[in-house]
């Protein structure tokens, strides 16, 4: 009996530290931060996605189970509501989605949507759920979510600390969890565009198409998008196969920007570290069977394109990729 119970315990344990977010990237435009507290009878479940390129979703849950069935519920409840997203793009039919396919185990809610590009806002709760009164944000402005408890009100200024440490600060009893959006700026969507992607392989051809798409858009010639995205299919791809062991759910966010005739690419995820540019380089003189595995990929990466770095920042990866663009497609890029 007491290794059972000593088993639940640890399969409670390892599917509650799935449900931790995701650090959230560095962004120029919007950042987030978030605290939450749980207890044995019930869990508090925080998730943030990119539904596309423009729109972040957020959310705060609170269950009303505990234990490794309130687990298992939570870990439903998150694909669910990102699944009811993805259908709807409306807090309030998110929320009615919940209400009757949810089984009745939430408790309260709080869930918002901002369009990045004009800081446009749809916010819905239930429950002891509350969000910030504002359907507009301006540069500089922050937006609240709360559960059991009334988000901040006029407290724009973040401490020299960041904005964690501002959370931190309003975080307290009786609050379950409590997130801030901070819209920093509108998005530059004439010249860059960011791409979510969860980690499934099957998801990689529809974003190479967004990316081509995106590159069409700005008159990018052939040769210099097809050397892009040879390359994001070679990164993404190996990283799904080996960045992410915990089997759960993660995003990869693609950052492009055009910046005159430099075309700027940056990958981030919250894989395990890993710098692809510390792999051996193969020798290709050496015979197949004498050949190093390994290292092929990122050869053929940095042959296609100008510049290749790497860093760690926030819990993410960061590989950042630079191409100079062909002379044809500097004047309609510019356009």
């Amino acid at each position: 009996m007491t290794e059972a119970i000593s088993l639940l315990e640890r399969l409670e344990t390892r599917i509650r530290s799935f449900l931790e977010p995701a650090p959230f990237p560095e962004r120029r435009d919007v950042e987030l931060a978030f605290a939450a507290e749980n207890d044995a009878q019930e869990i508090v479940l925080f998730d943030h996605f990119w539904l596309d390129e423009r729109h972040l979703w957020a959310a705060a849950v609170q269950l009303n189970r505990g234990g490794l069935d309130g687990a298992l519920a939570a870990a439903g409840q998150r694909q669910l509501l990102r699944a009811l997203a993805a259908e709807s793009g409306d807090p309030d039919l998110v929320i009615d989605g919940l209400r009757q396919h949810g089984g009745n185990c939430v408790a309260a809610l709080a869930i918002a949507r901002i369009d990045v590009s004009i800081g446009e806002l749809r916010h819905a709760a239930l429950g002891s759920g509350r969000c910030s009164d504002a359907q507009v944000l301006a540069p500089g402005d922050i937006f609240w979510l709360a559960i059991a408890g009334e988000p901040p009100v006029g407290d724009r200024r973040l401490p020299l600390e960041g904005l964690q440490a501002l959370v931190d600060r309003h975080f307290g009893p009786p609050r379950g969890a409590l997130a801030a959006i901070h819209f920093k700026a509108l998005a530059k969507q004439q010249h860059g565009a960011t791409f979510s992607i969860r980690n499934d392989r099957a998801a990689v051809p529809d974003a190479l198409k967004a990316v081509g798409e995106y590159l069409a858009r700005h008159a990018v010639a052939n040769e210099d998008a097809s050397a892009l995205e040879l390359a994001l299919d070679e990164i993404l791809t190996n990283q799904i196969n080996y960045g992410f062991r915990d089997g759960s759910a993660h995003e990869m966010l693609v950052d492009i920007r055009i910046d005159r005739d430099r075309l700027i690419v940056e990958i981030r995820d919250d894989g395990v570290p890993f710098d692809p540019l510390g792999i051996a380089a193969p020798d290709l003189d050496a015979g197949l069977e004498e050949r190093q595995i390994g290292g092929l990929g990122m050869h053929f990466v940095k042959a296609l394109l100008d510049e290749v770095s790497y860093r760690r920042s926030r819990g993410w990866n960061v590989l950042t990729l630079g191409k100079t663009l062909a002379p044809r497609a500097i004047g309609a890029a510019r356009a």
